[in-house]
């Protein structure tokens, strides 16, 4: 899983990386198109009304809990002597005076300038000297800051043993934004071996301070079973407080979990007020249960307009599942205009994500000449690999054609 770490001062950025779940089975009505051969659309056309057509069904939509990544914590120098607004390089040259003079909060800060080029070149190599001083005598900020750069092998060259190494540093000094790092170690086995009760014990370490993103993967591991006993009422407990800090993660979750009633009472309404928070931050799995809501009118009058547009949205996060939703809208008219062409080009870029559902549409498509020209290699292809990754359908299929 993919992490990004920035160093801002003061501030808390959260990159999320999304992971998309399957979808259920569509098919599509047949509507002949001109061929690629006409010995492929004499042996199509004489097995297409045998091919189950894909429908929607009630899906539970989507619970993720993506890769979390936190910003640098900032520390500012107290008794710089300056007086007058002071200009970016005046302070630079300040916290270095300090630092050849080995007070640890300025060798971080120096570093941290480094880092990011505040008042002086960026220059990774002279960020990581400082930090490593500073984190020599302790800063605990400095520690969890040099575990970055271990970790991205920025500075010196990537070393995920070393990273977890000064992470532990800085946890075992309190700073919530290290412990929830290597909690994630301890999950991803990254620098240590994988152990989800460590995951947790520093998740939480983490969590009672109020870290929002280690709040949501606490909430997860309760969800899961990993490394606690599985507890949908404690997953739904840290959720809440993730996402009542404003997480759209933890938010996506809670709603689900009021939706289907996993560890609290089932209420579509509170569901929707959760997916309509996480979806307003654009995050890509709630506008697709969001999505699901208008589609299929829970908690909200169905409106197949809203749906589509929520499905755009997700889709255009390359979300798979909404790609393969928003194909389907196109092809049945349902809130956009029917295009059986604009169909196919949704279905193609969720089935090349893997989605079997879309990958059984898409060869659904070719078999019938549905949006494409009709090619039996085609059809054979993409049904294949929803056959192999158990999709009901596209197996039937293989066997309408006489092919494993």
């Amino acid at each position: 899983m993919n992490r990004t770490r920035i160093l801002h001062a003061g501030v808390v950025w959260v990159f999320l990386t999304i992971s998309c779940l399957s979808a259920n089975g569509l098919s599509t009505q047949s509507q002949a198109i001109k061929s690629s051969s006409p010995q492929e659309e004499d042996f199509v056309s004489s097995h297409e009304t045998c091919l189950v057509e894909p429908s929607l069904s009630v899906d539970m939509g989507e619970r993720l809990v993506p890769d979390v990544a936190t910003s640098l914590v900032t520390y500012t120098l107290p008794n710089t002597g300056i007086t007058a607004e002071p200009t970016p390089s005046d302070v630079v040259a300040r916290y270095r005076e300090a630092a050849e003079q080995g007070d640890a909060e300025a060798q971080y800060n120096i570093g941290r300038c480094y880092y990011t080029g505040e008042g002086i070149k960026q220059n990774y190599k002279e960020a990581v000297k400082w930090l490593r001083q500073a984190a020599a005598q302790g800063h605990a900020a400095a520690q969890y800051d040099l575990g970055c750069c271990y970790e991205q092998g920025l500075g010196l060259m990537p070393d995920y043993d070393r990273a977890a190494d000064w992470y532990r540093r800085s946890a075992q000094q309190g700073l919530a934004v290290a412990q929830y790092q290597l909690g994630t170690c301890y999950r991803d086995g990254r620098g240590v071996a994988q152990d989800f009760t460590q995951a947790v014990h520093w998740y939480r370490q983490a969590a009672e301070q109020g870290h929002v993103a280690a709040q949501c993967d606490l909430g997860d591991c309760f969800y899961a079973g990993q490394g606690v006993a599985q507890d949908l009422a404690g997953a739904v407990y840290w959720y809440r407080r993730s996402a009542e800090q404003g997480l759209a993660a933890a938010q996506n979750n809670l709603g689900f979990c009021c939706q289907y009633g996993q560890g609290v009472e089932p209420n579509i309404d509170e569901a929707v007020k959760w997916y309509r928070r996480a979806a307003g931050q654009e995050y890509a799995a709630a506008q697709y249960n969001l999505g699901n809501c208008y589609y299929y009118g829970q908690g909200v009058v169905q409106n197949f307009d809203e749906a589509a547009d929520w499905y755009r949205k997700a889709a255009e996060q390359e979300y798979a599942a909404a790609q393969y939703r928003i194909g389907y809208c196109y092809d049945y008219g349902q809130g956009v205009p029917r295009d059986h062409i604009e169909a196919v080009v949704w279905y193609r870029k969720a089935a090349e994500q893997g989605l079997a559902a879309a990958q059984y549409s898409l060869g659904y498509c070719y078999s019938t000449g549905r949006g494409v020209g009709r090619s039996y290699n085609e059809a054979v292809s993409w049904f294949r690999m929803a056959a192999k990754q158990g999709h009901t359908e596209a197996q039937k299929a293989l066997q309408l054609f006489g092919v494993e």
